[in-house]
């Protein structure tokens, strides 16, 4: 069985804004026919809590991949930063309400 092969990306998350150097949220992924799916760098697949569906009560939820299909003439690239934003926003804690706020310096 061929292994895929293993791309690495960068999305932004905040620009850099006067002394502040801005962030970055980085991830691997890799195209399997027309599935982009999040993976870590050795190539294993990024899981999350999938949709409980019937099941018993206490039962933890199944654990899906971290994947989306590709849209006809979509760039991968593109398709696997949207995933990867997607990803991050489920995953932060709390929100942007409280992070510092970063003024330019005022010269008179």
């Amino acid at each position: 069985m061929k292994t895929p092969e293993i791309h690495r990306l960068v999305a932004t998350i905040m620009r850099p804004m006067g002394n502040h150097p801005g962030q970055v949220e980085e991830g691997h992924y890799f195209v399997e026919k027309d599935v982009v799916v999040l993976c870590q760098g050795d190539g294993a697949p990024v899981m999350r809590e999938g949709l409980r569906v019937g099941g018993r009560r206490g039962e933890p939820p199944p654990l899906t991949r971290w994947e989306r299909k590709l849209l006809p003439d979509e760039d991968h690239r593109r398709a696997a930063r949207e995933l990867l934003m997607q990803r991050y926003n489920a995953t932060k804690r709390g929100n942007d309400q409280h992070r510092p706020l970063i003024y330019p310096t005022l010269r008179y």
